[in-house]
């Protein structure tokens, strides 16, 4: 079930004031022009990093639909942290995780289902990068600095 009311509040606070700490460097109580436009830099590898995870599982398992049906290792229609971080593992992603997972879970349960999986399709075309991903007018992206991904065979279970 998701949070209460009353809980959905509180995380908010915690989230939001979190947040708020992390951009305030000075520790001066307000947040400037400069400290807050770091948030832009931080999105855009965030973005890059969910891309570079879609394109990865694309490349080991063909399509985002047959990655869930290998992830789901317990058949529970729900992956969590360890089926999630695990499956990253094996295929050497070694990108902020654990922000992504946080950033899949729309309902805040500590665990993916599959419609919040099918979300690094949509967040991938968004940002115009990732394996076909580009839209119309997005520049290309480069792979500059990124590790190449040699296609696979999934594996068998």
């Amino acid at each position: 079930e998701g949070l209460g009311e009353d809980e959905g509040d509180n995380e908010a606070t915690r989230v939001l004031t979190a947040a708020y700490r992390f951009l305030d460097f000075s520790n001066k109580g307000e947040i400037t022009w400069q400290e807050f436009t770091i948030l832009e830099s931080i999105w855009r590898e965030m973005s890059r990093s969910v891309a570079e995870l879609r394109g990865l599982f694309i490349d080991c398992f063909g399509s985002l639909e047959q990655g869930w049906s290998f992830a789901d290792t317990n058949d529970d229609n729900l992956l969590s942290w360890r089926e999630f971080s695990e499956l990253a593992c094996q295929h050497h992603f070694d990108g902020p995780l654990r922000q992504i997972f946080m950033y899949l879970d729309l309902n805040n349960d500590s665990t993916i289902n599959q419609e919040e999986w099918m979300l690094l399709t949509k967040f991938a075309s968004e940002v115009g990068v990732g394996r076909g991903a580009a839209s119309p007018g997005s520049p290309p992206s480069s792979s500059k600095g990124k590790r190449s991904v040699v296609p696979r065979t999934p594996p068998t279970r």
